[in-house]
């Protein structure tokens, strides 16, 4: 079992990058359509990014949490799609953070106005993802991680929230709870 305090402090320093002015820039640069308002632009965006990357889960390819590395070599998996993928948004000036399933998968949540939080896949040609039930496996922990906050957020990917439930560890919701408790304290300072 990995060592949860480290990872998410890991988490939380990789969409931390997406605040630097000159990982913006860069990704500002590079994004299509960045200054326009089109209304579906998440999902525009995702469809352009599948083509733009190139997966790639060779063992010989070593996990990146950097933005601007992830974005020169262009290929990886659901960890640097996801985080490259959420920057974007964030550099496109709309709110996103990076979501962390505990059994082996990353993607990305929007902000609509209308809908909420949606969630976007961008390993998948087709991104959107309407209600995207993981009960195929032993569910634990689904995070939304953000700068300052981590939620957690199984209760939507699950219909087996009881199931769910007999998986989870205290200390772990002491973690997200102590975080985001600390992560307060830093904002009113």
């Amino acid at each position: 079992m990995f060592n949860a305090y480290f990872h998410l402090v890991e988490l939380v320093d990789t969409v931390r990058q997406y605040g630097d002015k000159k990982v913006r820039k860069v990704l500002e640069n590079t994004i299509p359509y960045a200054g326009k308002a089109l209304p579906d632009y998440p999902v525009v965006l995702a469809k352009w990014f599948y083509d733009y990357m190139t997966w790639d889960d060779s063992p010989a390819l070593p996990r990146r949490d950097d933005v601007l590395h992830v974005l020169k070599q262009r290929r990886g998996r659901c960890g640097e799609y996801a985080n490259l993928f959420t920057a974007m948004l964030v550099a496109a000036g709309r709110k996103a953070r990076m979501v962390f399933d505990f059994t082996d998968h990353v993607w990305t949540e929007y902000f609509d106005e209308e809908k909420g939080w949606v969630a976007l896949d961008s390993t998948l040609g087709n991104p959107v993802i309407e209600r995207y039930f993981r009960d195929n496996k032993p569910l634990s922990y689904i995070l939304a991680i953000e700068p300052s906050k981590i939620t957690d957020v199984t209760k939507n990917y699950t219909t087996k929230w009881e199931d769910v439930k007999k998986r989870r560890n205290p200390m772990i919701d002491a973690l997200i709870e102590s975080f985001n408790l600390g992560a307060e304290r830093q904002d009113w300072e």
